[in-house]
């Protein structure tokens, strides 16, 4: 894809963000305060279990690269409905690779691993259910 050509097919989401971060975080308590803010926009407001102090720690430390096709996966999951479905490369393509125009759903049931899902209280990006 187009965004191979810029990223050579990886999203490194270490450098300018941490450049970003210890901007935005460091070294001054106003800034930790700021950092705190933009991280509660993102995920979720809850003081109580927000360090100002550490979350710039934490937030330059926890990330890291991940390829353009795990993004484009993980777009395809939302667009999809939600399918738990291997990556689509087209129609055309998918015939090519899993003989059907459509890719395959995973089958879950070859899973033999526990899994536990957890969320928090203000976690945006789930629900209870």
């Amino acid at each position: 894809p187009f965004v191979d050509w810029f990223t050579y097919g990886m999203f490194y989401l270490r450098v300018p963000p941490r450049i970003l971060r210890k901007t935005l975080c460091l070294p001054f308590p106003f800034q930790m305060n700021s950092c705190q803010a933009t991280d509660m926009l993102a995920w979720g407001f809850d003081y109580e279990q927000s360090d100002p102090e550490t979350l710039p720690i934490t937030l330059i430390q926890n990330s890291d690269a991940t390829s353009t096709k795990t993004i484009s996966h993980m777009i395809q999951f939302v667009n999809n409905g939600g399918k738990f479905q291997q990556y689509d490369y087209g129609r055309k393509k998918n015939m090519e690779i899993y003989g059907t125009p459509d890719p395959p759903m995973y089958s879950l049931y070859k899973f033999r691993v526990p899994v536990y899902l957890i969320r928090g209280e203000n976690d945006l990006l789930s629900t209870k259910e």
